[in-house]
């Protein structure tokens, strides 16, 4: 099972790959939308390196990571929302992918699926973390698919 999951990861990153490249800019930081296209290519690859890693204390946030940022809607340090003119740029989303797919083989281990999930507030164990994570990673892919579909944008993609 290791192996299956290892390529549904990486055909799932392939896919939000495929998403953020044919994006075009001006969707790219639409603030018309509640969350922003790049806002949820963040907040996805974040949650995905997190529930990839064995537990919170384990996790390291991307060298890019801003406070904050990976959770929907504008929130500054202090937990209120807020504003910025900050946006990620397709360039280091793409980078941000390229390294949590080099990092899915060495996050997945069978020897480890029936051990506790590694967070408090998922009650389950690895093998359940890696589907639940699978899913929060193709749920946000299907999102941003579909907001490229509303604009007419082509050359979307499906991997196997």
């Amino acid at each position: 099972m290791q192996n299956e999951l290892i390529s549904q990861f990486k055909s799932a990153l392939q896919m939000l790959q495929n998403n953020i490249e044919i994006c075009p800019d001006a969707l790219w930081n639409d603030a018309s939308y509640t969350n922003i296209y790049w806002q949820i290519v963040y907040h996805t690859l974040h949650y995905t390196r997190l529930y990839l890693s064995t537990s919170e204390e384990t996790f390291i946030p991307w060298a890019e990571h801003h406070a904050n940022w990976h959770r929907f809607g504008k929130v500054n340090s202090d937990e209120k929302r807020g504003t910025t003119s900050f946006q990620y740029s397709k360039l280091a989303l793409l980078s941000y992918v390229a390294q949590t797919n080099e990092d899915v083989e060495s996050q997945i281990n069978d020897k480890e699926f029936y051990k506790p999930s590694g967070f408090e507030w998922l009650k389950m164990n690895r093998l359940e973390v890696h589907l639940y994570n699978l899913r929060h990673l193709q749920h946000h892919t299907g999102q941003l698919t579909e907001r490229l579909q509303q604009n007419n944008v082509s050359g979307l993609i499906w991997v196997n």
